[in-house]
């Protein structure tokens, strides 16, 4: 058990890392993320037609910089007949070809805006559950948004920034603080991310009962997990008649939520699951 000054040490670091840390953080670099979190937060009470009435401005900028600042939609606008500055209504974007994955794979530099230097992009990989992976890019400030609508989704859940994360996940890699190895990113895992992982990729019963074990000494209130690997590891819990983990909140992703593994996780964890879908190319979606 933990002792009374310990449990609060714990509560002081959420705090610290919520209004503090994060706040210092994104001001070093130069982050749009709390910008694009605040229009997150008031959008999400906007009516239909606000919504599709923003959508379509911003969907118009983006057609415009396309046809701007790259070469293959250029050339492919043109083609079609399709003007982006006299876009107005979704019916518009009919006239545009499909993109194709045989367009990114033959015209993948045509498809880079010139906007960028090629150092200022991020390189991504899509999760290839049709086949094999495509690289793509995005800015720093698209990473923002995408953070910022990550943000907004696990508060419908009750987790916010500065409170600690169990993760069944199986790609480090769509974490930021990845495999944390180097002491900066151990550090920022400390402060910042507060991020707790059980690999999914390998997990046995000595891994699980470390997990379980960290999720009691951190009081852990929190999970994000792919359905199935979480499945397994409420069975196990069932299994080994361990309950009162003190979860408040389960968020499930990347796998189809049947409906008896939904029942069966809030059975034993004693708590609400959240299933949300996104993707690497657009983050959160629903």
């Amino acid at each position: 058990m933990l002792k009374r000054n310990q449990i609060k040490g714990l509560k002081m670091l959420d705090y610290l890392s919520k209004f503090l840390f994060h706040p210092l953080w994104d001001l070093k670099d130069g982050s749009s993320k709390n910008k694009y979190l605040k229009l997150f937060e008031k959008s999400q009470y906007w009516s239909k037609d606000q919504i599709v009435e923003w959508q379509i401005n911003q969907l118009k900028k983006m057609l415009i910089h396309a046809y701007e600042t790259v070469p293959f939609y250029k050339r492919r606008f043109n083609e079609s007949g399709f003007d982006p500055f006299k876009f107005h209504k979704l019916d518009h974007m009919l006239q545009i070809p499909y993109l194709t994955k045989k367009d990114i794979q033959n015209h993948g530099d045509e498809l880079l805006s010139s906007k960028y230097r090629p150092e200022e992009l991020i390189p991504d990989l899509t999760g290839g559950s049709t086949g094999q992976p495509i690289k793509f890019y995005y800015n720093r400030e698209r990473k923002d948004i995408k953070q910022a609508s990550t943000i907004r989704h696990n508060r419908w859940a009750g987790y916010d920034l500065g409170e600690q994360l169990g993760v069944v996940w199986g790609h480090r890699r769509d974490f930021s603080q990845g495999s944390a190895q180097s002491f900066k990113e151990k550090l920022r895992n400390v402060l910042l991310d507060r991020t707790y992982f059980l690999d999914s990729s390998s997990i046995d019963e000595t891994e699980m009962d470390k997990f379980i074990a960290l999720l009691k000494i951190k009081q852990i209130k929190f999970l994000l997990a792919y359905a199935n690997s979480l499945f397994l590891f409420v069975k196990y819990l069932k299994h080994k008649n361990i309950k009162n983990l003190g979860i408040e909140a389960v968020i499930t992703s990347a796998e189809l939520l049947e409906p008896n593994v939904r029942q069966e996780i809030e059975n034993v964890l004693n708590c609400q699951v959240y299933d949300r879908y996104g993707c690497r190319e657009f983050s959160v979606i629903a």
